[in-house]
C-alpha cells in the first residue's frame, strides 16, 4: 500500500513538472506575458494621457465578421455508395445541432482568440462538461445538464446552458488555460494536453464522477482568479466561495483522462477514454502558423509597434495643438489689470489705449504645428494595413485619395482577398472537423431511437426514426467559406431564379423529376415567408409526424424507389 502511495505521489509530481515546463514553453514561444497588454489595447485600456487611435480594435472588428459564419450550413457527402439517404439524415442532424449548441458563437470567440493571442482553442465533449461517464450517461431529450433538486439530495453541479444531456458540445477554451508539452508542434503530435479550469469546491464534491474528494480544500476565491480588475469587480459579491484549480489532462499514451487539483495529493479522476478514440478532445484555430511550434503568432504582436507609434504621434499632435493656442507677451507696466480683463473677456471690438507703439507693449505668440506629424500618422496607418492586408475600404473607410479604373480596383480587391480567404478557409476546415468529430459521438452513443425531420429528394419533409449506429459511416463534410460573406435576400432570390432558368429546362427535357423538384424547392426557399412544404405537402400516415415516424430502413427503401416515379412537371 505504501509503495502504491509513493508511486502515485511520484506520478503527480511528474505531472506538476510537466505542467511547469509547458507554461515555460508557452511563455517563450507564444509571448504569453504580452497577452494581457494586447487584450487591454483591444478594450481601449491605454496608459493615462495617451490619445489612442485603436487600430488593434478596428482591425479585429473588421477581420472577425469577415471570417466567422453568419448562417453556417454543413453539406454532407457520403464516401461510400448506397449511403445517400443516411447522409441526408446526418446533414439535417448536423445543421440542427450546430444551432442547438450555439456552435457559431463558440467559433466567433475562437476567431477572436486567434487574432488576439495567435491561437484559438475549442474543446469537444458529450453529455457533461466535466467528463463523460458511461455509467451515469442518460441519452435524455436534449435537456440542459441540470438534475431536479427533489430527485437527488443536491442539484447536479453543472450550469452551462449550451451543454445538453445526450448531445455533443463544443466550447471555447481560453489560451491562458491550455497547455501542450514543451516543444510540441501540433495537437496531432502532442503526447498529452492539459486544460485548467476553476470550479466550486462544493460542486466538485457533489459530482459523482469525481473521487478522492475527502480532505479536499479550496485553493482560490473569485477575487484571486485573475489579476484583471474587471473580473475582480465582477465576482466581488461571491468572494467568499471556495474554488479549486483543476487540471484535466488527456494522456494520449495511456488513453486516459486524469484530473488533478492544485495542492491535492490524489487524482480526482483517472479513467479510460471512452469517447475520443485516442484523439485529444481539442481543436485549434491558428491564422499565422509558427511552423516549428504549436502556438500561433498573434496579429497584435505584429501590429503593436505601429499601434504604439501611432498613439505617440496623436498624443504629440495634441500637445502641439495646445501650444499653438494664441499667447501674448505683455509689458508689465504698460497695461492695467482692468485692461487685462478686457483682453480675456472674448468680446469683439474692445479698445485698449496704450502709450507708444502697441508692438512694444504686447507680442503675440503663434507656435507652429509640424505638418510632418500628419504625414507620419498616414505612413504608420499604411504600414499596419499592409501588414494585415486590409485596405481603407475593407476597414469601412472611404478611400477617395485617387481615382482608379474598375480593372485596377478589381486587381486590388483580388490581391487583398487572398489573405482573408485563407483565414476563412482555415475556419471552414475547423468547423467541418469539429462537426465531424461530434458526429462520431452520436454514432457511438445514440443507441436509443431518435426522431428527426428530413427533407426528402421529392421535396417533402418526412419524420424519420433512427439510431446512431444506423447512420454511422464515412462522410465528407463541407462548409461553404462564402457563407461568412453578407448575402442579401434579393441576391439569394436572383441566384436561385437564374439557376432555375439555366438548369430547369434541361431537367424537364431529360425527365429528371427528382432533380427538378429539388430545384423548385430551392427557389421557393429563397422567398421570405414561403414554406416549400405547402407546395410539396408532408406525407400523411407513416412519416407525417414525430409520433408516427418512419423507420430509417423503410425510409431508405421508399426513397430508393421514388427516383423517377414522381408526378411529371411540365415547364
Amino acid at each position: 500500500m505504501a509503495n502504491y502511495a509513493n508511486k502515485r505521489s511520484q506520478e503527480l509530481e511528474k505531472w506538476q513538472d510537466n505542467l511547469k515546463l509547458a507554461k515555460d514553453f508557452r511563455k517563450k514561444v507564444a509571448d504569453y506575458e504580452k497577452w494581457k497588454d494586447w487584450k487591454s489595447y483591444y478594450r481601449n485600456d491605454y496608459a493615462p494621457g495617451v490619445i489612442p487611435v485603436n487600430l488593434i480594435f478596428s482591425i479585429g472588428r473588421s477581420i472577425i465578421p469577415r471570417v466567422y459564419f453568419r448562417n453556417p450550413q454543413v453539406s454532407v457527402i457520403p464516401l461510400k455508395p448506397g449511403m445517400e439517404m443516411q447522409a441526408r439524415i446526418v446533414e439535417a442532424l448536423d445543421n440542427w445541432m450546430v444551432r442547438r449548441i450555439g456552435f457559431k458563437q463558440t467559433m466567433k470567440k475562437a476567431i477572436q482568440d486567434a487574432y488576439l493571442t495567435g491561437t484559438g482553442i475549442i474543446k469537444l465533449g458529450y453529455d457533461s462538461e466535466f467528463g463523460y461517464d458511461p455509467s451515469t450517461y442518460d441519452q435524455g431529450y436534449e435537456e440542459p445538464v441540470l438534475w431536479d433538486v427533489g430527485e437527488y439530495e443536491e442539484p447536479y453541479p453543472e450550469y452551462n446552458s449550451k451543454v445538453f444531456r445526450g448531445l455533443p458540445w463544443a466550447l471555447r477554451v481560453p489560451g491562458r488555460d491550455f497547455l501542450v508539452p514543451w516543444g510540441c508542434e501540433s495537437l496531432d503530435t502532442a503526447e498529452w494536453v492539459a486544460h485548467r479550469y476553476l470550479r466550486r469546491l462544493d460542486d466538485v464534491k457533489a459530482d459523482p464522477k469525481f473521487e478522492n474528494t475527502k480532505g479536499l480544500k479550496g485553493s482560490h476565491t473569485h477575487l484571486e482568479v485573475d489579476e484583471d480588475k474587471i473580473r475582480k469587480e465582477l465576482y466581488k459579491r461571491d468572494s467568499q466561495a471556495e474554488y479549486l484549480e483543476l487540471w484535466e489532462i488527456y494522456d494520449k499514451r495511456e488513453r486516459r483522462i486524469k484530473v488533478i487539483a492544485t495542492g491535492h495529493d490524489k487524482y480526482l479522476r483517472n479513467v479510460e477514454d471512452d469517447l475520443y478514440g485516442g484523439q485529444v478532445p481539442y481543436e485549434s484555430l491558428i491564422f499565422n502558423d509558427d511552423g516549428d511550434y504549436f502556438w500561433g503568432i498573434s496579429d497584435c504582436k505584429i501590429i503593436e509597434p505601429q499601434q504604439l507609434e501611432l498613439n505617440e504621434i496623436r498624443t504629440q499632435y495634441q500637445e502641439h495643438r495646445k501650444l499653438s493656442l494664441i499667447k501674448m507677451l505683455v509689458d508689465k507696466g504698460a497695461i492695467s489689470q482692468e485692461d487685462f480683463d478686457k483682453l480675456e473677456s472674448g468680446e469683439i471690438g474692445r479698445i485698449i489705449p496704450v502709450n507708444g507703439d502697441p508692438r512694444s507693449v504686447a507680442h503675440i505668440l503663434s507656435p507652429h504645428i509640424p505638418p510632418d506629424l500628419i504625414m507620419a500618422s498616414r505612413e504608420v496607418r499604411q504600414d499596419i494595413r499592409e501588414t494585415v492586408g486590409f485596405s481603407r475600404n475593407q476597414m469601412g473607410e472611404f478611400d477617395d485619395s485617387t481615382r482608379r479604373t474598375a480593372t485596377e480596383a478589381s486587381i486590388v480587391q483580388q490581391a487583398a482577398s487572398i489573405r482573408v480567404d485563407e483565414r476563412r478557409d482555415v475556419t471552414a476546415d475547423l468547423f467541418a472537423q469539429c462537426v465531424s468529430r461530434m458526429n462520431k459521438f452520436i454514432f457511438q452513443n445514440w443507441t436509443d431511437r431518435h426522431v428527426l425531420q428530413v427533407l426528402g429528394p421529392e421535396g417533402g419533409r418526412h419524420w424519420v426514426s433512427f439510431t446512431g449506429p444506423q447512420i454511422a459511416g464515412d462522410y465528407e463534410l463541407r462548409v461553404d467559406p462564402e457563407s461568412s460573406l453578407p448575402v442579401t435576400k434579393e441576391t439569394r432570390k436572383s441566384d436561385a431564379l437564374e439557376l432555375f432558368g439555366a438548369i430547369g429546362p434541361i431537367f424537364a427535357q431529360i425527365g429528371n423529376q427528382k432533380g427538378l423538384q429539388q430545384l423548385i424547392t430551392h427557389v421557393l426557399e429563397s422567398y421570405e415567408g414561403i414554406n416549400p412544404g405547402n407546395f410539396f405537402p408532408d406525407p400523411e400516415g407513416v412519416g407525417g409526424n414525430p409520433e408516427n415516424a418512419i423507420p430509417i430502413n423503410e425510409y431508405i427503401q421508399m426513397m430508393g424507389g421514388q427516383g423517377g416515379a414522381n408526378i411529371p412537371i411540365q415547364l
